[in-house]
Parts: structure tokens; sequence; C-alpha cells
């Protein structure tokens, strides 16, 4: 029981955290006017509801493929800062294993 009302509400506060950050893009893209944002809650609706429901096992699959690769492909831009800012990173961590070996840093 415990379980399934944790698992619940973890759904539920993932579902308004990207319904926020989803506001917030289009916001950002479209403008901060009443229009955009009532036919963003519209679609987003919608989108929630065709997404609980599902509409059969090759939809739903559909979808779950489109999301892994849509988070597959963010990690790419993510690994190219890391390889870019691997070199500042090595410099500031020699800095800080040098003032903390000379008592600077506690």
């Amino acid at each position: 029981m415990i379980l399934s009302v944790g698992l619940s509400m973890f759904a539920f506060s993932t579902i308004l955290g990207w319904y926020w950050y989803g506001e917030t893009g289009f916001t950002y893209i479209a403008g901060a006017n009443k229009g955009t944002i009532g036919l963003y809650k519209i679609v987003w609706l919608v989108v929630v509801v065709v997404g609980a429901y599902g509409g059969g096992g090759a939809f739903l699959k559909n979808i779950w493929d489109m999301s892994d690769t849509m988070n597959g492909l963010m990690a790419a831009p993510n690994l190219v800062a890391l390889l870019w800012l691997s070199g500042k990173l090595r410099e500031l961590v020699k800095d800080f294993d040098a003032k903390r070996k000379s008592g600077e840093l506690l």
C-alpha cells in the first residue's frame, strides 16, 4: 500500500513538473499571452489523456520508442560538452588540490 501511494505521488508530481517545464518553454517561444498558454494547456490535457489511455499496444510502443530515442539524443550534446570542458575541469581540480595541500583550504 505504501509503495502504491508513493508511486502514485511520484507519477503525479512528475506530470506536474513536466507540465511546468513545457509551459515555461512554450511561453518563452510563443509569448506570454493568455491565448497561447490556454492553447498549451488544452494540448497538454489531450496528450495526457491519450497517453494514459494508450489506444492499444502498438500505439504505446511507438510512443515509448520515440521517448527513448529523444532521451538518448539528449545525451549527445551533454557528452560533447563534457569532452569540451574536461580540460577546464582538470585545471580546476589541480588548483583545488594545490590550495588544499598549501593549507589555504581546510
